[in-house]
């Protein structure tokens, strides 16, 4: 069990290390080429959603080999139990996430995009908040 919390967690690692690269890509892509701003804006929620919850795909991965682990192991009792606890906490990390992308999107965006003209940024923030009210149905989708 240690194992396979330990390999979880190195896959989670290189996941969010693999987003932050993916960034970093668009960024100066987008830098050096230039687009339109609803192209620009449409990238950087992504990309600021995938810097933020690009951890998420590593645990929801790893769910089901860990599960029917502790259902060989434990019974059908003790796997259920570890799923209502994994998934209490993934829903209210999310949630957590979410309301901070929510309230926070203008500041964020004007971070990670500086250079952002006031209609970019606008749009990147409009398009951030929608997204971060999505993300939520992304996690019960994806367990």
């Amino acid at each position: 069990m240690k194992k396979i919390a330990q390999t979880a967690l190195i896959l989670t690692l290189i996941s969010f290390v693999c987003k932050i690269l993916g960034f970093f890509k668009n960024t100066l892509l987008a830098y050096f080429f230039g687009s339109s701003f609803v192209v620009d804006a449409y990238v950087m929620v992504f990309s600021i959603g995938n810097i933020i919850f690009g951890w998420m795909g590593g645990f929801t991965g790893n769910f089901i080999p860990i599960y029917k682990n502790i259902q060989v192991k434990k019974g059908n009792s003790e796997a259920n139990s570890f799923m209502n606890v994994f998934s209490s906490w993934l829903y209210f990390i999310t949630i957590c996430f979410s309301l901070f992308l929510f309230c926070f999107s203008g500041k964020l965006v004007s971070f990670v995009a500086p250079g952002f003209d006031s209609d970019t940024h606008n749009l990147t923030v409009h398009f951030l908040n929608v997204y971060s009210f999505s993300l939520l149905f992304s996690v019960i989708y994806r367990l």
